[in-house]
């Protein structure tokens, strides 16, 4: 969605949270394709899931399904991280407060981040 806009993601931005009509709890998932059916203009995403999520401690956590699913890309309302282990995968998000920083601090942020993460590359 961002190339579209111009702007080249510097990290991958696989995994979403969405939330599906009907069902109370969030969706979470590695979104693996997106799709337009011509005929009718939706848009799809082919994901595979996160089932069996519960919360622990305030934190969801699941593990992954063996099936494949499909959802309008509307449903989608952010990018997550996700962190797996060997029995359960956790669903990490981000903090709250990120959305009071300003384009411009929350662009300076994510710099120093990637210089960060260069710096870790080279050792």
């Amino acid at each position: 969605m961002s190339e579209t806009n111009g702007h080249h993601p510097s990290r991958s931005a696989q995994y979403v949270e969405a939330q599906k009509d009907g069902l109370a709890e969030p969706v979470f998932g590695e979104a693996l394709a997106f799709f337009e059916v011509v005929e009718t203009h939706q848009l799809l995403v082919v994901y595979h899931a996160v089932g069996d999520c519960h919360q622990t401690l305030r934190r969801w956590r699941g593990t992954w399904k063996k099936e494949v699913n499909v959802m309008p890309v509307s449903a989608i309302h952010s990018v997550i991280g996700i962190w797996s282990s060997p029995k359960r995968v956790y669903i990490l998000r981000k903090h709250p407060g990120l959305s009071l920083l300003s384009a411009e601090e929350a662009e300076n942020d994510a710099n120093e981040h990637e210089d960060e993460d260069d710096e870790c590359d080279m050792l």
